[in-house]
């Protein structure tokens, strides 16, 4: 696996009450899978002695596999703040997977979250040491395992003289779309008595569309 990134940033004070950080970048990441596979045939000859040519019966030929995946990602974020008491954060990221179809290969997905940090207000209530209401909503993308978009014949290996192939187990689909989950939360989080007591309560919600999952095709289809 290789990965390539680059972030520029940037945080400024704009005035005396508001603070700007923002962010943009882009990565890359590569992933080769490759594998030979070989086995003896009913046993070894001379036992304990594990080479391929040591089999009791002819061998086929090895299995091999080849698996290439490379997703190209953009991204921005800003964070803005105001008086440290007011947050609101954003984000937006675009990816390009090798193991979608052309058409849905490229995908968005944001994220929005704000925070009210209550208690600076309340500097007047004495058992409230902390203070703090959040919101957020994001989407996360995903892309498909290699092989997902065309049907295609697999050599099998065959002890007899005749070569043997077949189709996936799975029924792959040209028109996948990229996986996306949609999420969002709300919390508050409070803390009281000099920081001796306190408590952060969270409501998570979050729903996947356009699932990525594997169908088994039905033996008797043949």
């Amino acid at each position: 696996e290789y990965n390539y990134s680059g972030i520029l940033n940037f945080d400024k004070n704009v005035t005396n009450s508001l603070n700007v950080k923002a962010l943009v970048g882009a990565d890359r990441r590569q992933n080769k899978i490759s594998s030979i596979l070989a086995a003896t045939n009913g046993g070894l000859v001379v036992p304990k002695f594990y080479a391929l040519a040591n089999s009791l019966n002819p061998i086929s030929a090895p299995i091999e596999n080849l698996d290439l995946i490379q997703v190209d990602g953009i991204f921005a974020g800003a964070t803005l703040t105001w008086k440290e008491m007011l947050i609101l954060d954003a984000t937006i990221r675009r990816d390009h997977s090798s193991t979608l179809p052309k058409d849905n290969a490229s995908y968005n997905y944001p994220s929005i979250s704000g925070g009210f940090i209550f208690s600076k207000l309340l500097t007047d209530v004495s058992w409230l040491n902390y203070g703090k209401v959040r919101a957020d909503y994001a989407e996360l993308g995903n892309s498909a395992p290699t092989h997902s978009i065309s049907d295609i014949y697999t050599a099998f290996p065959s002890y007899g003289p005749a070569t043997l192939f077949g189709v996936p187990g799975t029924k792959n689909n040209a028109n996948l779309k990229p996986e996306r989950t949609k999420s969002y939360e709300l919390g508050l989080e409070m803390n009281f008595l000099k920081n001796r007591l306190g408590f952060d309560v969270t409501y998570y919600d979050a729903k996947s569309v356009d699932q990525i999952l594997p169908v088994a095709v039905s033996t008797a289809t043949g």
